[in-house]
């Protein structure tokens, strides 16, 4: 068997879409090496299908690349469109030679070469990006929930990540926290008005008419504690060294994100835009 598990990157649709890739493959070559009388026929249809799904793959695994900022992009796509290319050209051998054994196995040799090796080494790498980012995510979350758990009555458990909301981001409140040392970088928070009068009035007791320098400060403040917060963990769980600068008011507009994560904090939306490293 060509597949091995070993192969498995820990994405799960990208290893499925894998697998039936090397499964095709190795029906292929089994005709191949079993000369049966009527492999032609199943050549083509197992060549069709690589080629059609080899496209489809490529598109969910770069679609993915981008969803996480996968800093060798461009390079992983051109391995695509350079195995694309060479698939087209061994097609066109193939239907001009009538599906000869010979043009047909050339093929088949250079597919299982290109995807074992691609799959074992190329791949592999996306899986570590993932990991990090992963890993940074886990680290923002559990820092917001830890800071707003400390100022507020909430339950750090009851924040959750949502994909879209319908919170008004007129005047809200932008501020950004520049990271140094082994994560150099920033990350940006967002603050909606509602938000920020439900943190107020649980820190301070009182509503705001308006968000004026007292308000802003909190922000300032709550900004802070959190970046401090997730600059602690990488030091503590990665042994980085990870300091931050004071925090600066900035517009969310200008964020250039590299995660942004909306967060339902139970007193209101807020976003937390990553651009670290």
């Amino acid at each position: 068997m060509i597949w091995r598990e070993s192969l498995r990157i820990g994405i799960d649709n990208i290893d499925e879409q894998h697998k039936a890739l090397f499964d095709k493959t190795e029906e292929l070559l089994g005709a191949l090496r079993n000369e049966k009388a009527d492999y032609k026929q199943e050549c083509i249809a197992a060549i069709h299908f690589l080629k059609d799904y080899s496209i489809k793959h490529f598109a969910d695994e770069e679609a993915y690349q981008k969803s996480i900022n996968y800093e060798y992009f461009d390079a992983h796509q051109k391995l695509h469109q350079n195995f694309t290319k060479s698939v087209l050209l061994h097609e066109k051998k193939m239907i001009t030679s009538d599906y000869a054994a010979k043009e047909v196995k050339e093929f088949t040799g250079m597919l299982i070469t290109w995807l074992s090796h691609h799959v074992a080494d190329a791949d592999q790498t996306i899986t570590k990006a993932a990991k990090n980012e992963n890993a940074t995510y886990n680290k923002v979350l559990l820092s917001v929930g830890k800071v707003l758990e400390s100022l507020t009555s909430l339950n750090r458990d009851s924040i959750k990540e949502i994909t879209s909301h319908n919170e008004a981001l007129d005047g809200s409140i932008a501020v950004q926290v520049p990271f140094v040392g082994d994560k150099p970088g920033y990350i940006t928070y967002t603050y909606p008005i509602q938000f920020i009068k439900n943190l107020v009035y649980s820190v301070m007791n009182f509503v705001p008419e308006s968000i004026a320098e007292l308000e802003i400060s909190a922000l300032l403040e709550t900004s802070n504690i959190v970046s401090g917060t997730i600059c602690s963990h990488f030091a503590e769980d990665d042994s980085l060294s990870c300091n931050i600068e004071p925090p600066v008011l900035t517009s969310r507009s200008a964020t250039d994100s590299y995660k942004r994560i909306i967060l339902d904090t139970g007193i209101g939306i807020m976003e937390v835009n990553i651009n670290i490293e």
